[in-house]
């Protein structure tokens, strides 16, 4: 798994990478933070961290939440794309947010739930600047999964613009010293600012206009609703074209059809 994710993130950042890694496996979170080198405390939360400067990488067989079994693969996935990035831009230094955004794109983890999550931050009017994300990352519970779901979402947008050539033009105006406000004005000739504001109006084009009853339910209800809803007027044009089908059927015969003989002198007298 990591030889093809490594060739996959170097065909994603413009280039090959430099491989070295130390993988590093534990039961739990407990005996993962046996392994972090001295000195380095890991967040209560992760499954998985990538110490990139390091080139290390700690991976937890045990979610700390839920105590099962995390996707091994996907936070491994996850890890070296922190890596891969540190790498890939000479070490410069880049906002978390777009570490974290382009780890969940690699890693394909845009999920139901965090969708939801976004769509609950925009119609409660709860996004968070850009120059203030990287702070949501070490608050409470919910404002970490709305970082997670905000950076998803924003690099999602650059890496899947209109020319995804412009991410790598990024990636190599960074590495070339660039700042990252410069590099993202370099490559797609706007300032950050323009871009998080076009990233707004469209999360607000998605999301905004939703019943806010939607927002106070969860992804599975809401889709349940949605598809009923879908299903009930499928059903109704299906009836009403078999109905037009069968008009359309009996019409001929009708037309054709002799009309009724007259009753017979004695039936109308009588």
């Amino acid at each position: 798994l990591a030889p093809r994710a490594w060739a996959e993130l170097g065909r994603l950042l413009g280039g090959p990478i430099a491989p070295e890694l130390d993988i590093r496996v534990a039961v739990d979170f407990e005996a993962m933070q046996t392994l972090a080198p001295e000195g380095v405390r890991l967040p209560a939360h992760a499954s998985g961290v990538a110490l990139s400067a390091q080139g290390v990488i700690l991976l937890s067989l045990t979610d700390p939440r839920s105590f099962r079994r995390p996707d091994l693969e996907g936070v491994l996935v996850h890890e070296l794309s922190h890596v891969a990035l540190h790498r890939a831009v000479a070490e410069h230094a880049i906002p978390r947010w777009f570490s974290e955004g382009v780890a969940i794109h690699h890693a394909g983890e845009h999920s139901l739930e965090r969708i939801r999550t976004l769509g609950d931050g925009t119609l409660r009017g709860q996004l968070v600047p850009l120059d203030e994300l990287d702070a949501g990352f070490a608050g409470p519970h919910g404002e970490v999964d709305l970082a997670y779901a905000q950076s998803a979402d924003i690099v999602r947008s650059l890496i899947e613009g209109e020319d995804p050539a412009r991410f790598r033009r990024l990636l190599r105006g960074i590495r070339g010293g660039m700042s990252f406000d410069d590099a993202i004005r370099d490559a797609y000739a706007v300032p950050l600012g323009y871009l998080e504001r076009e990233w707004r109006a469209a999360v607000d084009r998605r999301f905004g206009r939703w019943p806010s009853f939607l927002a106070g339910l969860t992804t599975l209800w809401a889709l349940a609703a949605i598809l009923l809803v879908i299903a009930y007027v499928r059903v109704r044009r299906k009836h009403a074209r078999t109905l037009a089908a069968w008009a359309a059927e009996e019409a001929p015969a009708l037309q054709l059809a002799p009309p009724p003989p007259p009753p017979a002198a004695a039936e109308r007298v009588a």
